[in-house]
């Protein structure tokens, strides 16, 4: 049988409620906790994806490289970043995961390439 394995799926979970996890308690010490739109911009990311990165529900999960940069800008604690390299490497070797990124290109965003022609041109 081949396929995602309870502990690949239970990986991304764990990652995202990790990442919602520094997230919501970066709110300390008198700091506001940043809007997705206002992390997401400092990231490099979309506010929809980063979205999807804090939900433990969907399947997307956050690449090592953004797990690192959320890690250092909402300062979470420093014995995290082990853990959520961890979480992020098992949750990358999901093989569901694999097929859908070479299904859209790899990581690269969803909307690449020229707009679609509009429904009355042709």
């Amino acid at each position: 049988m081949t396929g995602p394995t309870n502990s690949d799926r239970g990986a991304g979970r764990a990652l995202a409620e990790l990442l919602r996890n520094w997230w919501e308690l970066s709110a300390r010490d008198g700091r506001p906790k940043p809007t997705q739109q206002s992390l997401a911009g400092r990231l490099g990311i979309d506010q929809t994806t980063l979205s999807r990165y804090l939900n433990p529900r969907h399947p997307s999960t956050a690449p090592l490289k953004t797990a690192e940069l959320l890690h250092t800008v909402l300062r979470a604690p420093d014995a995290d970043l082990v853990r959520a390299r961890a979480l992020a490497a098992a949750a990358a070797s999901d093989p569901s995961r694999r097929a859908a990124r070479a299904g859209r290109g790899g990581d690269a965003p969803a909307r690449t390439g020229s707009p679609a022609p509009s429904a009355g041109s042709g």
